[in-house]
């Protein structure tokens, strides 16, 4: 059985005869870290270069966010060069380029960093006829989409008097989200809820409810800044955006006019005798002789 020691003393390469391989031992724990086939039954033990075992490097991936690209690159050291490398037990959007380790995909769904995501990666050297392998379980975080309020600019007008529904919409972070107005206010009578419903009726009595003395304008434009929050963790995220709504006054009805009674035929007939009763008397008057 040959021995060698490497000149800096870390290792010790040992030849067994019967098993046709040499062994890596480790001086400091006196460990076997590796047994090297060489065939041909070793008797000794030649000129050594520094063996260094396989191992895929130690790796805290950075979290990932749903609907971005992600990508990050692994690396291993030891043994021989190109390595080839592999995933189990990863989601189906995740993959790892076999031959550089780069791992990506666009992330669908979550993680916290509560319950991460969990997979295996795997890498492989190119040692004949037995290749080492070392692997690794690794953890990666998928934030919640960035927060983004898609409701903007102009709100569909309402009248005056007339009922107001309008749902305000929201795409990424994580439900359920809370909404209120941050900036500016709201035409009087309607109100905007914590789920981002804005209702209520603009009446123009409301509108015109003044305060100090001074009268609110009955129709115009209100520009005012929502805020939404999510329930993202261990972040919150929340979003701002500056709306508009436009109040139209409401149509004018003149009053109809006091229609004038009409005089029903007996009326008629009526005033036509009166009349005639008048003449009878006037031409009697008039027949009567003039006492002086």
């Amino acid at each position: 059985r040959g021995v060698a020691v490497h000149p800096d003393g870390s290792q010790v390469y040992v030849s067994n005869i019967n098993s046709n391989n040499v062994s890596v031992i480790d001086t400091a724990t006196q460990q076997v870290l590796d047994t090297v086939e060489v065939g041909g039954s070793p008797y000794s033990v030649g000129n050594f270069i520094t063996y260094a075992k396989l191992t895929l490097a130690a790796t805290d991936l950075p979290p990932a966010a749903v609907g971005q690209p992600f990508s990050q690159k692994l690396s291993a050291t030891g043994w021989k060069a190109p390595y080839t490398w592999s995933l189990s037990d990863a989601p189906s959007w995740l993959q790892i380029d076999p031959q550089t380790g780069v791992l990506s995909g666009m992330p669908d769904a979550p993680a916290p960093a509560s319950a991460p995501l969990s997979f295996t990666a795997t890498v492989t050297d190119s040692s004949t006829p037995t290749a080492r392998s070392d692997s690794k379980t690794l953890s990666l975080t998928v934030l919640p989409a960035p927060l983004v309020i898609t409701t903007t600019g102009s709100l569909p007008e309402v009248g005056e008097g007339q009922a107001y529904r309008q749902q305000l919409l929201v795409t990424g972070g994580t439900a359920p989200y809370s909404w209120s107005v941050v900036t500016g206010s709201l035409p009087p009578g309607l109100t905007l809820d914590a789920t981002g419903l804005l209702s209520g009726t603009v009446t123009k009595a409301a509108l015109l409810a003044g305060q100090a003395g001074q009268v609110t304008k009955a129709a115009g434009s209100f520009s005012f800044g929502v805020q939404v929050t999510d329930s993202s963790s261990p972040q919150l995220q929340s979003a701002e955006q500056q709306l508009s709504l436009q109040v139209t006054a409401a149509e004018v009805v003149p009053p109809a006019p006091t229609p004038v009674p009409s005089l029903g035929t007996w009326a008629i007939a009526l005033l036509n005798l009166a009349a005639a009763v008048m003449g009878v008397l006037a031409w009697r008057w008039r027949r009567k002789p003039f006492q002086a």
